[in-house]
C-alpha cells in the first residue's frame, strides 16, 4: 500500500498544500504510514507510526464505514469511544449513523472532531471486500471552508484513491 500510494500522497499535498495522511487500521487504530506537508500544511502532533483512535478521524470512520460489522464491533468494545473534543462522535448509534452517510458518500469528515480548528476530509482504499486503509486532507478550518470541505477535497480525494486502486491492481 505504501508504495503504490506514496506518490500520489505526495502529489495530493504539492496539490492542495496541505497535510495530507496516509492511514491503516491496526488493532483498532488508525495508524499513519505516510505523512505529506504541502506548501501550506499546519504543523501538528501527527507522524509515521502515530495511533489515533479511529472513531475520532475521518480516515479512521472512513475504513470503519467498509469493515464488516463484526469487526467493527470488536473494535468499539476494545477501544470504546473516547471523546478527544467537544465535536467527537461518542456513542455508538451516532458512530452507527456517520458510517452509514460515509458508505453513501465515500467519503468521511472529521469536523474538528480530533483537534480544535482542524477539518479533515478522507477517502478509503478498498478492494473487494477488504480495507485497506485510508487517504486523508487536513486543513484549519480558516481554510476549509464549506466548499473545500464538502466539495473540492472529496473530488481529489475520489481521484487520488482511484489512481492508488489502479497502481495496486496493475503494477
Amino acid at each position: 500500500l505504501y508504495t503504490a500510494a506514496n506518490p500520489h500522497v505526495t502529489s495530493l499535498a504539492d496539490d492542495t498544500g496541505e497535510l495530507v495522511n496516509l492511514m491503516i487500521e491496526e488493532h483498532g487504530y488508525a495508524v499513519i504510514i505516510a505523512l505529506k506537508h504541502g506548501d501550506a500544511a499546519v504543523d501538528i502532533d501527527s507522524y509515521i507510526g502515530r495511533r489515533i483512535p479511529i472513531h475520532a478521524t475521518a480516515n479512521g470512520k472512513a475504513m470503519l464505514a467498509h469493515m464488516p460489522e463484526a469487526r467493527v464491533d470488536e473494535i468499539l468494545d476494545r477501544r470504546g469511544l473516547p471523546r478527544l473534543t467537544d465535536n467527537t462522535v461518542s456513542t455508538t448509534e451516532a458512530l452507527q449513523n456517520e458510517l452509514a452517510s460515509i458508505r453513501a458518500a465515500g467519503v468521511a469528515y472529521d469536523d474538528e472532531e480530533r483537534l480544535d480548528s482542524l477539518r479533515c476530509v478522507a477517502a478509503p482504499i478498498v478492494d473487494g471486500d477488504t480495507v485497506l486503509g485510508g487517504v486523508s486532507v487536513s486543513a484549519p478550518t480558516s481554510r476549509m471552508g464549506e466548499d473545500r470541505f464538502r466539495e473540492t477535497m472529496p473530488e481529489k480525494l475520489e481521484n487520488t484513491v482511484e489512481l492508488i486502486t489502479i497502481d495496486l491492481r496493475y503494477s
